[in-house]
């Protein structure tokens, strides 16, 4: 099986594995060369990761020469019959995929954090409100969805979006942003344009794709249940719940 995608390229033998001819010289442990796969059979004395397994093997996956994770193969009996290869193959490497999106995920989530506290220097200038309102809300959003059992990855993607919720307001003038009375009619109109220019910024400056809602949630965060909201007047159960945090 060959694997290539962006700078990884892997090639190995999978009936190595399906014949499980486990010792010292399976070509399966070199795999990657130098980096070594990791492979263990109960009778090595060695604890293995799940209980009851026979076999396990760990596949190094390697970008820019550096190891970002391991594919992990287990086997509950001595031996395997009729194995569906194809099926291996397709573990393998949505696995593979997988790791390499994370890395990827990391990446991105770095340079938005980096460029979010840049643009927090830049509101410093302009309001000294702003700079503790967007991580007390980061912060109380976090607490409200762990309550609400969120996995740790949509954690970090409501952290990122309350960090940005109101990005948007860097392009707001900044008489109005500091204004301390009430906004005439006009200054509220031109506002609520923050919501709308944080959404673009989330999704074409933080290349933050649909799919992660953070674009959406930052839209959001100003409508209202009773439909008062702005920008779309959204109504009830119309209002996604984690711009509500």
């Amino acid at each position: 099986m060959e694997v290539k995608r962006d700078n990884i390229n892997i090639e190995y033998n999978l009936s190595e594995y399906i014949n499980l001819e486990i010792n010292k010289k399976c070509q399966f442990a070199d795999v990657l060369n130098l980096r070594k796969s990791i492979e263990k059979h109960k009778d090595d004395d060695k604890n293995m990761l799940l209980k009851n397994v026979v076999h396990e093997i760990y596949i190094p996956v390697e970008q820019n020469g550096r190891v970002l994770g391991y594919v992990y193969l287990g086997n509950f009996a001595e031996e395997i019959n009729d194995f569906d290869i194809k099926r291996l193959n397709q573990i393998i490497e949505n696995n593979i995929y997988e790791i390499l999106r994370l890395e990827q995920m990391k990446i991105s989530y770095k340079i938005t954090i980096e460029n979010t506290i840049f643009f927090h220097e830049v509101f410093k200038n302009r309001s000294s409100f702003m700079v503790n309102h967007i991580y007390n809300v980061a912060s109380w959003a976090v607490q409200i969805a762990k309550r609400l059992n969120y996995s740790d990855e949509d954690l970090t993607r409501i952290y990122l979006a309350a960090l940005l919720h109101d990005i948007g307001k860097i392009f707001i003038d900044e008489d109005i942003l500091n204004k301390p009375g009430k906004l005439t009619e006009q200054e509220y109109e031109e506002i609520k344009k923050h919501v709308r220019i944080g959404q673009y910024l989330a999704r074409y400056m933080f290349l933050f794709d649909r799919d992660s809602h953070i674009d959406e949630w930052i839209l959001q965060h100003h409508e209202k249940w009773d439909g008062t909201g702005y920008p779309r007047q959204l109504k009830g159960e119309l209002i996604l719940k984690e711009p509500e945090f």
